[in-house]
């Protein structure tokens, strides 16, 4: 807490004097309740940015902050949650096209020639950039 030593008291306003001073004083109600939970949520936070979607906070007291930290939480889960879905769509329409691609080749209902298989090989390089992808995603 910062307060002003001319606070409530008459002074000059004009010259040298007129400089008001202001001096804090460490308060450990404030550091542990508002200022350590708000730290551990910048840290989060700047983890989830970096790629890190496992971060989640402590609430460590009570009121506002609880709040705040049950939210970040639920919101980490919600996009680690959207992130897997986003990727599992991202992977199963490649996935199914290889699959039709290949039931088609052995049912005879596309030709065993090269631009079949060219197409179904294609649909593997996709896979394989988005399996790539994915591990470049975990590493970071």
């Amino acid at each position: 807490m910062c307060k002003s030593l001319w606070e409530g008291q008459p002074g000059p306003s004009q010259g040298p004097w007129s400089t008001k001073t202001s001096y804090c004083v460490h308060n450990p109600f404030t550091d542990f309740h508002i200022a350590a939970p708000v730290r551990d949520l910048t840290r989060a936070a700047e983890a989830i940015a970096a790629g890190d979607l496992s971060q989640r906070v402590k609430a460590r007291t009570g009121g506002e902050i609880v709040r705040l930290a049950r939210a970040f939480n639920t919101m980490a889960k919600a996009l680690r949650r959207q992130m897997v879905t986003d990727i599992a769509q991202e992977l199963r329409t490649p996935s199914s096209l290889v699959q039709g691609g290949l039931e088609a080749i052995l049912d005879g209902m596309y030709e065993l020639n090269l631009e079949n298989v060219t197409s179904v090989h294609e649909e593997t390089l996709v896979l394989t950039r988005l399996v790539n992808d994915l591990r470049d995603l975990a590493l970071a």
